[in-house]
């Protein structure tokens, strides 16, 4: 008769991998935010401090700079305007090369935490949010 073992409490796991986000992430995320805080007019002081929160718990602002990230959020702030949501909407192209990679969900979760900052969610934030979300392949 067979005796049948107990399974080990020692199991074999693969290890864990972290992948710490480049600069190009970092890029992608003060830009997705920006857009998001433009939508609706004006980059509001909690859309700013939500932007450096989210750089902060994911290591970037220590590695790229609150400088870097400030000066990022004004160029992309200071962009000529015709049509407003119009040329946001053609901004976010730039978003497409981030498509589908490992970090473009963070990308969109920190333009999500900008457009909830100030407590409302304007129509065009929403709206800016999923033209994010489609240029980043998660739509």
């Amino acid at each position: 008769m067979a005796r049948h073992r107990r399974p080990s409490r020692h199991r074999h796991h693969e290890p864990n991998v972290v992948q710490i986000p480049n600069q190009r992430t970092f890029d992608g995320m003060v830009h997705a935010s920006a857009l998001v805080a433009l939508a609706d007019g004006v980059v509001d002081p909690a859309e700013r401090r939500a932007l450096m929160r989210c750089l902060r718990r994911n290591g970037l602002l220590a590695r790229y700079g609150r400088r870097a990230a400030l000066e990022l959020l004004e160029q992309a702030a200071n962009r000529p305007s015709g049509d407003r949501l119009s040329a946001l909407c053609d901004a976010a192209d730039a978003l497409r090369p981030l498509s589908r990679t490992a970090d473009s969900p963070l990308i969109a979760q920190a333009a999500r935490q900008v457009m909830l900052a100030d407590g409302i969610a304007w129509p065009q934030e929403v709206a800016m949010l999923r033209i994010i979300e489609d240029r980043l392949g998660l739509a």
